[in-house]
């Protein structure tokens, strides 16, 4: 068989061509390129998001009069608790909210004040969550409702009922909180403030302070870094 002679183009038509095949070339490099721009942006979205997720929250707690407290949030014990008060303290939660109540060397509690927030359920062993953080010297945990024993109500039924309000230990040996309460944070600068407001805030019996002379939570502030 014989072969087909190539078609014989005018060099207008040769050169249109030509152009028109450089112009495709033009248009695949910008595509391949403009996907290879969109690819390593996403790349690098994906590995900021992985860095940021992996590195810890630290909340710092003004108190009005008294200065910062900055407490690391202990996600890897407490994920949902951490989750919940990062939320709360993001919405404004804790802001203009009190330290209503101190007990002598054991413990301030704070974020009295605002309607309960939903609660939530309680990451502690008795609950059947693996959190080992303990109530020592400086750990943060949520507060909630306690069985009354004359009333012969099931401690379990309490378990799930923490609505926004917390404590930090001003001491170390209170192991009794362990398993039955949620720690989710520890006190890493201001532990002072904490040991002033115990020493110096005048209380009842029962570590209630009067009404008017609460300490004031201004803010609480999230941060994912922690610059001393």
């Amino acid at each position: 068989m014989a072969k087909r002679s190539k078609t014989w183009l005018s060099p207008k038509k040769q050169a249109e061509l030509e152009a028109k095949q450089r112009k495709k070339k033009r248009i695949k490099t910008a595509c391949i390129f403009a996907l290879s721009v969109v690819a390593a942006v996403c790349v690098a979205l994906i590995i900021w998001a992985i860095v940021m997720s992996a590195r810890p929250y630290y909340a710092e707690i003004e108190i009005e009069g008294y200065g910062t407290v900055t407490v690391w949030l202990r996600d890897d014990c407490a994920p949902d608790t951490v989750e919940y008060f990062v939320e709360l303290a993001e919405s404004g939660y804790y802001d203009g909210t009190l330290i209503y109540r101190v007990l002598k060397d054991s413990m301030i509690m704070g974020g009295y004040g605002k309607p309960d927030a939903e609660p939530i359920k309680g990451e502690f062993s008795k609950n059947g969550y693996d959190n080992t953080l303990s109530h020592v010297r400086g750990t943060i945990s949520m507060s909630r409702k306690v069985a009354n024993k004359d009333k012969n109500e099931v401690a379990a039924d309490f378990y799930n009922t923490a609505t926004g309000k917390f404590f930090i230990m001003q001491r170390d040996g209170i192991d009794e909180y362990d398993g039955y309460y949620a720690a989710f944070g520890t006190v890493i600068d201001g532990m002072d403030i904490i040991d002033r407001i115990c020493e110096q805030i005048a209380t009842d019996e029962g570590g209630n302070l009067t009404e008017g002379e609460e300490p004031v939570i201004k803010s609480v502030t999230i941060k994912r870094s922690y610059n001393k």
